[in-house]
């Protein structure tokens, strides 16, 4: 089948140029109109599709193509006797159907694969090739997080104390988990930042607010 959108179902506003709106080799949502099974063709409408259907159809719509993909890779490691299509049916479409999606199947793969493995039918062998493929395909991307801060010291002590409370707050943070590492840079004084590159989020922000007041400490 075909799909096709008339101009008068881009946009709410008149239009002279459809391609102010539509740009070619653009993905975008849709909503299906009219499905002519006949002539096989499919009547498409832009303006008809709401913001919020939009944006959690694009998320949906990303999440099945990395599934695709994952189902791809692990049928050209198993051999010309598995295809797509039989991986779909022996167990793909069964993970849609008990977890709302299958990308969310396998993103639970990653962290307990016995839990998602007893509710499929799928081979020892298939399970090494699906887990292997899930942690080349699905792998956590690192995180930098920082925070721009003033500090300043109007003591005696100056620079001296403004670097014995970034050295303490540094050594002493770093030490709580050694896969976060926190660092601290000067901008141009008073300005100064920290920050971390961790898989961690929410663990990361709590260090970086913990240094911080370690910093205000000393």
């Amino acid at each position: 089948m075909e799909g096709y959108l008339l101009s008068t179902e881009v946009t709410k506003k008149r239009v002279k140029l459809v391609n102010k709106y539509m740009k070619v080799g653009k993905q975008e949502p849709m909503m299906v109109i009219r499905v002519d099974r006949e002539k096989r063709y499919i009547d498409l409408s832009k303006k008809k599709v709401l913001a919020a259907d939009g944006a959690s159809t694009e998320i949906h719509f990303k999440k099945a193509k990395m599934v695709h993909n994952i189902l791809k890779q692990m049928a050209v490691k198993i051999g010309p006797e598995c295809t797509l299509k039989s991986l779909y049916e022996k167990f793909g479409w069964d993970l849609y159907d008990k977890y709302g999606h299958a990308f969310d199947a396998f993103r639970l793969i990653s962290s307990d694969p016995e839990a998602v493995f007893k509710e499929i039918s799928i081979t020892d062998d298939e399970k090494k090739v699906l887990i292997d493929s899930i942690a080349r395909k699905m792998a956590p991307t690192p995180l930098k997080l920082r925070a721009d801060f003033e500090l300043t010291c109007f003591t005696y002590e100056g620079i001296d104390a403004l670097k014995a409370a970034l050295l303490t707050s540094k050594a002493k943070v770093n030490t709580i988990d050694p896969a976060i590492q926190i660092s601290f840079k000067m901008i141009a004084p008073p300005h100064y930042r920290i920050e971390t590159v961790t898989l961690k989020k929410n663990e990361g922000l709590a260090l970086l607010d913990q240094a911080l007041k370690e910093v205000e400490t000393v």
